[in-house]
């Protein structure tokens, strides 16, 4: 039971949730699916604030991690050993469900430590016997940490669920051209199922467009909160909010590339030359740029949580 209990307790360290999220990002998107101790290092730029080593850190947290008793690559990703390989015999993990990756440590953090947190509300009580100076410093000192984290988690929030969809508007440009090409070769089989064709090119619509207004609305709010972040943050240079200009670019782009739309519903743009197209490409650069960029503004909100 206990050592079911370990690797959740060690996300309260100083500096660990923001060495989990290093680790799951530079695991996942990397092609080669295990690293070595000096690859990792070299990747990172040193070694985890939280403890030793990555390999360390990794055998700390199995929930997320695998490490082989042997060898030089050692390090990898659970979630790589169960996906299919493509065409390059490589396991890619799709950029969303890294972003679900990286919410579920948040999601392990924060639990571990609202359950830290209990003990520390009770001590204003307890300290009562002392007097009452320092029982009301306790209570302002608490209530003052409380809504600083409840801050930070509401920030976060967004951010992670910009990340999910992030990704998404090539990814559904692409199906509603499929879709609708499928459609089309149908009827030219079936005229007789016209009418319940139409109702399902309906469907894929509104399916688009369903799609198209989450990807706006999580990244409106993430952006606002982009905007407002902290001076001292790594994300700003030289008088620059590099957050900000990134989703300020993807979104940008991702508008572009929805002009794309009629000439792919009606094959003007064949479908396979549909990813090659300009607006395609730049749309999805834009996106993986914000993507990143994202992550690492996770990484640095949660480095500094304690």
């Amino acid at each position: 039971m206990g050592l079911r209990k370990r690797p959740f307790k060690s996300y309260t360290k100083p500096g660990r949730l923001q060495d989990v999220l290093a680790l799951i990002q530079v695991l996942g998107l990397d092609e080669k699916a295990h690293r070595s101790e000096s690859g990792l290092q070299d990747e990172l730029q040193g070694v985890p604030r939280s403890t030793a080593s990555w390999t360390e850190l990794a055998q700390a947290h199995p929930e997320f991690f695998r490490v082989r008793a042997e060898g030089e690559h050692r390090v990898s990703l659970v979630s790589r050993h169960v996906t299919p390989k493509n065409e390059h015999d490589i396991r890619p993990l799709p950029a969303e469900f890294i972003g679900k990756l990286v919410q579920a440590a948040i999601d392990l953090h924060d639990r571990q430590v609202r359950r830290d947190e209990r003990w520390a509300y009770w001590l204003p009580i307890l300290g009562g016997l002392i007097s009452a100076i320092v029982v009301i410093y306790s209570l302002w000192s608490q209530i003052r940490q409380q809504n600083e984290l409840e801050r930070k988690r509401v920030e976060a929030t967004y951010l992670a669920k910009a990340l999910d969809v992030v990704h998404t508007p090539s990814d559904v440009v692409m199906k509603l051209a499929i879709d609708n090409h499928e459609f089309k070769n149908r009827l030219k089989v079936s005229p007789e199922t016209k009418v319940a064709n139409y109702e399902a090119g309906r469907v894929f619509n509104e399916s688009f467009q369903q799609s198209t207004r989450a990807y706006s609305d999580a990244m409106t709010k993430a952006s606002y909160f982009a905007e407002l972040i902290e001076p001292e943050s790594s994300l700003r240079k030289g008088g620059r909010n590099e957050l900000f200009e990134v989703m300020v670019r993807a979104q940008d782009a991702t508008v572009a590339l929805y002009q794309l739309v009629p000439d792919a519903i009606s094959e003007r743009i064949p479908l396979a030359q549909l990813s090659q197209q300009p607006l395609y490409v730049r749309a999805d650069a834009a996106n993986r740029e914000a993507g990143k960029a994202m992550v690492r503004r996770l990484q640095e909100l949660y480095g500094r949580a304690h």
